[in-house]
């Protein structure tokens, strides 16, 4: 009797839950973000659920240490939790929770690198860009051997390069946000962009429209 009358209240949780995630699906996020800062906990899960993948995703090309990731990534989550009567307004929960995940990581980055007796620098991280979920689209704008071609020229790019591009294509983050987040002016961050662009240009065959649709 306990065991059915437990199954029956996770059953009408889940329900609810998948209700609010069909609800919230369609709300802009700057109202997503007020409902979940006022404490309702089924938009945080719903915040959660969107935008772990990305996350784990962004956080891994700094560091292939998953354990790191995740905990900056558990980090973020209670502290936000724990703060969220503090937190500021936003319309884009991308754009905040990247920005915090990236200074929690670099922190995280740099403590560890002083524990082994390593100099610790800002810029002294690693950014490496593969294609995961963007793999099938770039398969069917390009032969294999400029897919090969691309991902070697993205490999030559600098660490700064790479972010910015990933940050601005693959995540589709305004260049203000692209700034804000890795702590620059919006000029450099433009001078950055042109100048990846540019260097990607050089060593690839493809036509410069194709190349902005691949990025």
């Amino acid at each position: 009797m306990v065991e059915v009358e437990a199954e029956q209240e996770y059953q009408l949780k889940q329900a609810n839950s998948d209700q609010g995630a069909l609800v919230y699906a369609s709300w802009p996020e700057i109202q997503l973000w007020q409902e979940f800062r006022s404490g309702n906990p089924q938009a945080f899960d719903y915040i959660f659920e969107q935008y772990i993948r990305l996350l784990y995703s962004y956080g891994h090309k700094f560091t292939a240490k998953s354990a790191i990731v995740e905990d900056c990534i558990q980090d973020l989550f209670i502290e936000l939790w724990e703060k969220k009567h503090l937190l500021s307004a936003t319309n884009s929960i991308k754009y905040y929770l990247f920005k915090s995940l990236r200074r929690k990581l670099t922190r995280s980055l740099e403590k560890e690198k002083h524990i082994l007796g390593q100099v610790a620098l800002e810029n002294d991280y690693q950014f490496n860009i593969t294609f995961s979920h963007e793999t099938q689209f770039i398969s069917n704008q390009i032969t294999e051997e400029q897919h090969k071609g691309l991902t070697e020229a993205l490999a030559m790019l600098s660490k700064r390069q790479k972010e910015v591009i990933y940050l601005r294509y693959f995540s589709n983050l305004s260049y203000e946000e692209v700034a804000s987040i890795m702590g620059l002016n919006l000029n450099s961050t433009y001078k950055i962009v042109s100048k990846a662009i540019h260097s990607l240009k050089q060593h690839l065959m493809l036509p410069l429209a194709i190349l902005l649709l691949l990025l």
